[in-house]
């Protein structure tokens, strides 16, 4: 299941977090979709390690020893 999750400050300003089932730039890409629906402008980004994951097969944490 994907999920992402979506907060809007009492400013105006908001959050997107891609918060399950997502990697690597697939994530991306679907952000940006949510960003240019809301009409703003991406600020800021940072990324979890499931992006640098493309496959979503986790062997990053394999290779990382978690």
């Amino acid at each position: 299941m994907k999920r992402i999750e979506l907060t809007i400050n009492e400013d105006g300003s908001y959050s997107i977090d891609m918060a399950e089932g997502f990697a690597g730039q697939s994530c991306a890409q679907k952000a940006q979709n949510i960003i240019t629906l809301l009409g703003g402008t991406q600020q800021e980004t940072k990324h979890k390690p499931e992006f640098f994951d493309p496959d979503g097969d986790n062997l990053n944490e394999l290779w990382n020893g978690r």
